[in-house]
């Protein structure tokens, strides 16, 4: 009896110290020790060790940095991957969408193969939108995503944005002018004011706006530059602006020649709205 005993406590004993000289991560894998930390996913920050010597290979290990060169259509998206898992890296990247969430499943790139940064080329974006990036690095375990981080692209000249066509961009990148998608009319010049300021732009699917006003001289040359990528430009037309040539005549631009010209007050001439954006 005393026998049985004994060989109960000491066989107790070697259990307990097996069970304590190792950890478990959420999945039961046993670990290699205490100071390694599993992840939300349930992956170690190193390689897991079985019991038995065998390495566990687990989920790589991604991280998302800013977007960087972001253009009307382009940008750089950056990632570094700080742990493959112990598996071969089988594509890593970014991938990004105008939706939250974006996956590899939709637009993606593929660079970059072990662990370290990477630089991603996006590329086929539209002017003027949200988007949303993460980095993503795939083994033969499984695919793991960084943080998501989000960017907009630069407006561009000849865009179709708030009611009408982007003549103009400031130095800011957001904000500029805007030329309406159609003739207001003909009005002599002084009844041209009138007509822009009461101008409301149709529903094109961009916004419906008031704030129009008539447009001046270096309006008038920045719609000329842009009248191909603007609808209804009629460019054997000439256009008033709100200047002054005499204190009977207004200032006109030709399309056509783009010489400054000028009309007396009275005389009707076409008219085109802009607003700022």
């Amino acid at each position: 009896m005393k026998i049985r005993l004994l060989i109960f406590l000491l066989g107790g004993l070697f259990i307990s110290k097996d069970c304590f000289s190792q950890n478990l991560n959420k999945y039961g894998q046993v670990t290699s020790s205490a100071s390694e930390i599993v992840n939300k996913n349930g992956a170690v920050g190193l390689w897991g060790i079985r019991s038995t010597g065998e390495n566990i290979p687990f989920a790589p290990i991604v991280t998302t940095s800013a977007v960087t060169d972001v253009t009307a259509t382009t940008a750089t998206g950056n990632g570094t991957i700080t742990s493959t898992g112990g598996a071969a890296v089988t594509a890593s990247g970014v991938c990004w969408s105008t939706s939250t969430g974006p996956t590899t499943s939709g637009n993606r790139t593929t660079d970059g193969s072990g662990i370290g940064s990477f630089n991603s080329a996006v590329t086929g974006l539209t002017s003027g939108t949200k988007y949303y990036v993460r980095a993503y690095v795939s083994t033969s375990i499984a695919t793991a995503y960084g943080e998501e981080v989000s960017f907009t692209t630069s407006l561009a000249l000849g865009q179709l944005y708030q009611g009408g066509t982007i003549i103009y961009i400031d130095y800011t990148g957001i904000h500029g002018t805007i030329v309406a998608k159609e003739d207001v009319g003909w009005y002599s010049w002084t009844g041209a004011f009138t007509a822009c300021d009461n101008y409301i732009n149709p529903d094109t699917g961009t916004g419906i706006y008031s704030d129009w006003f008539l447009p001046g001289m270096n309006d008038l040359y920045n719609i000329q530059l842009l009248q191909s990528s603007i609808p209804n430009i009629i460019g054997l037309g000439a256009y008033w602006s709100s200047e002054q040539y005499s204190s009977t005549d207004g200032k006109v631009l030709n399309f056509n020649t783009g010489l400054l010209w000028h009309y007396p007050n009275s005389y009707s001439i076409l008219v085109r709205a802009v607003r700022y954006f």
